[in-house]
């Protein structure tokens, strides 16, 4: 499946064509114009990878490495 690879911070992230896909079928029913749609996707993506970062956060302080 297609996916942005890339690093950040030393962490391995990967976003893939479905999730992008499931955003915009999420966003639909409310932003209905290109430029609504467009800050939805970038405030929906940023917020799940500020989740996931979390995670990676979490993995880091119990001396664990994220893969």
């Amino acid at each position: 499946m297609p996916a942005l690879r890339f690093h950040a911070f030393g962490v391995p992230v990967e976003v893939r064509a479905s999730f992008l896909v499931l955003v915009i079928a999420i966003g639909l029913p409310t932003h209905l114009s290109p430029a609504s749609m467009s800050a939805w996707v970038v405030v929906a993506t940023a917020s799940v990878l500020f989740h996931e970062a979390g995670h990676a956060a979490a993995f880091v302080a119990f001396g664990d490495r994220p893969t």
